[in-house]
């Protein structure tokens, strides 16, 4: 149902959403390894750890300074790789384990895309953190806001799925790792290394199969709610997910008048832009914001917001709406986001603030 409602609104490998808040930790999923594994890699970016003729370990110079590890997982185990839950998500919270030495980081997403017919190819860069500088002999959290995506677009055939990744960008920083010590077991878990780091822009096909290394690599991803697999129902409107606890893909924050507009922050936390119309009523929408005698519309207006991104958007005031601002005290509305037209329109609503 998601890669159908996806493809029909125009959107290539990705959905219109918009969250006007950062979701909270509650209802997160975990993915990536177990931190309770100790951080004994003692090998940085100018190193890539191979495997010799006997199964055993052969460190082989990879004449750079900088790299990115992809967690995978195990063969047949893929509980300690980064692979974005199904559907629309985003990672608000990532924990990295390092030893005695540390340096500057940051979280990298890499996208493998593929299709029903050809397969995999991989991997696109589609998002990173800011840089961070985790302190030594500990367990860093680092809040971070990344777009993640997971899905089979039934009608175009397209396969999205995002992993996320850690990069290093320094020389003589070990990588933040579990070194296993038997990488020529086939069951170890192992990772995907690229060097130099992965940035923006690039599509790479230079990935060293590194067996015997787990990335010790830790985030908390929320599932966006009604844009997930199995989201049955997204086309009218209600807010559901087969993932659990979830979070509406509209959030809320205060608005603030402007002359005869409102203005809204607004902040895309998909993978593409978010594009629709917005209408400040008096009721949630069941599904259709229309103007009956039971639903007054206090303000209307489109927006566009560039995927991942923060923005602010002004949205005209009615003659109701400009006397509900002259109150002193803030007014509760309703904000109703409508993407799509006919019977692809998807209509979410949360409650917002507005101030005179």
């Amino acid at each position: 149902m998601a890669g159908r409602f996806l493809a029909a609104t125009g959107v290539v490998a990705g959905a219109a959403a918009l969250l006007l808040t950062l979701p909270s930790a509650a209802g997160a999923l975990t993915i990536g390894a177990n931190l309770n594994r100790p951080a004994n890699a003692t090998y940085g970016c100018e190193t890539v750890p191979g495997v010799n003729a006997f199964g055993g370990r052969l460190f082989l110079p990879s004449g750079q300074t900088s790299c990115t590890y992809m967690p995978s997982g195990s063969l047949g185990n893929l509980s300690e790789g980064t692979a974005a839950p199904s559907g629309a998500s985003i990672a608000t919270r990532v924990r990295i384990k390092v030893g005695n030495v540390t340096g500057p980081m940051r979280i990298t997403v890499s996208r493998q895309l593929g299709s029903t017919t050809v397969g995999y190819t991989c991997c696109h860069f589609a998002g990173q953190s800011q840089v961070f500088t985790p302190r030594r002999n500990g367990i860093a959290t680092v809040n971070v806001r990344l777009p993640l995506l997971s899905e089979v677009d039934g009608v175009n055939g397209v396969i999205t799925q995002d992993y996320l990744a850690i990069s290093v960008l320094a020389p003589g920083v070990p990588i933040p790792a579990h070194e296993i010590g038997n990488p020529g077991d086939i069951n170890s878990p192992f990772a995907a290394g690229f060097f130099p780091h992965m940035g923006p822009g690039q599509s790479r096909t230079d990935s060293h199969g590194l067996g015997g290394v787990q990335p010790l690599i830790r985030a908390e991803v929320i599932p966006i709610c009604g844009l997930g697999a199995g989201a049955a129902g997204a086309s009218s409107g209600r807010a559901v997910s087969s993932a659990g606890p979830c979070r509406a893909p509209l959030g809320t924050r205060a608005g603030s008048r402007r002359g005869g507009a409102v203005r809204i922050p607004l902040v895309c936390n998909l993978t593409v832009a978010c594009r629709g119309r917005l209408v400040l009523q008096n009721r949630r929408s069941p599904g259709a914001a229309t103007v009956s005698a039971k639903r007054r519309t206090w303000a209307t207006g489109r927006f566009k917001v560039g995927a991942g991104k923060k923005g602010a958007a002004r949205f005209k005031l009615t003659r109701g709406g400009k006397a509900l601002l002259r109150r002193k005290r803030p007014a509760t509305v309703w904000a109703n986001v409508i993407f799509g037209k006919g019977p692809n329109r998807f209509v979410t609503s949360r409650k917002l603030k507005l101030w005179r």
